[in-house]
C-alpha cells in the first residue's frame, strides 16, 4: 500500500494495490482531523465501501485492520467503531476496536441514540410517556414532538394517531 499527496487539491490517495483494487482511496483531511473518504459510494448507513477480497467491505475498517493489525483479519465478533461520529471518516487514528455493545454504549454517552426499542417495537413505557407529553401540550406539533423525543415524524404521527400501539390507547 502507498500513500501519495496531492499539493494542488489537498487530497491523499491510499492506492491499495496487493489486494487487485483499481481504483485508489482519496480523502481530504476536515477541520476535525477527520480523513474524509471522497473517492467510493457510500453504503446505506453513510460508510465508505470497496471491494476487498471479493467482499463488500466497509472503508473504516479496512484501514483500521491494514494500519493496526497489519492486513490481518479481526478479531471475530468485533466492531471498529468512531470516535468522532463520522462514518465517512477513515482516520486510523479516529478508530478503535470494539464490542457492538460498546458501540452501542458509545453511541448513547455521545447522545446519538433513538428511542428504545426491543425488536423494532417501540417500549410500551415509552408510548404511554409520549401520548402523556402530547395530552399536557396539545398545541405541540408532532413534527416538534418527534424532534423531541427523537422519533420519525411519520411514525409519531401514527402513535398519536391511534394508528400503531392501538392496544395501548
Amino acid at each position: 500500500m502507498k500513500m501519495l499527496y496531492n499539493n494542488y487539491m489537498e487530497d491523499f490517495e491510499i492506492i491499495v494495490t496487493e489486494h487487485g483494487n483499481r481504483k485508489p482511496i482519496v480523502y481530504h483531511i476536515d477541520e476535525n482531523g477527520c480523513w474524509i473518504c471522497t473517492s467510493h459510494h457510500l453504503d446505506a448507513h453513510g460508510y465508505p465501501v470497496f471491494y476487498y477480497n471479493t467482499k463488500l467491505t466497509t472503508i473504516h475498517r479496512f484501514m483500521f485492520m491494514y494500519y493496526n493489525f497489519q492486513g490481518e483479519k479481526l478479531p471475530k465478533g468485533m466492531c471498529v467503531c468512531h470516535k468522532c461520529d463520522n462514518p465517512k471518516c477513515i482516520n486510523p487514528e479516529h478508530l478503535f476496536l470494539g464490542t457492538q455493545k460498546d458501540n452501542m454504549r458509545d453511541m448513547w454517552e455521545k447522545g446519538r441514540g433513538k428511542v428504545p426499542t426491543f425488536k423494532g417495537k417501540i417500549l410500551d413505557s415509552r408510548i404511554k410517556a409520549i401520548r402523556a407529553f402530547y395530552k399536557l401540550n396539545p398545541n405541540e406539533s408532532k413534527t416538534t414532538i418527534a424532534k423531541l423525543f427523537n422519533m420519525n415524524v411519520r411514525t409519531m404521527t401514527d402513535l398519536l394517531n391511534g394508528v400503531t400501539y392501538k392496544h395501548l390507547l
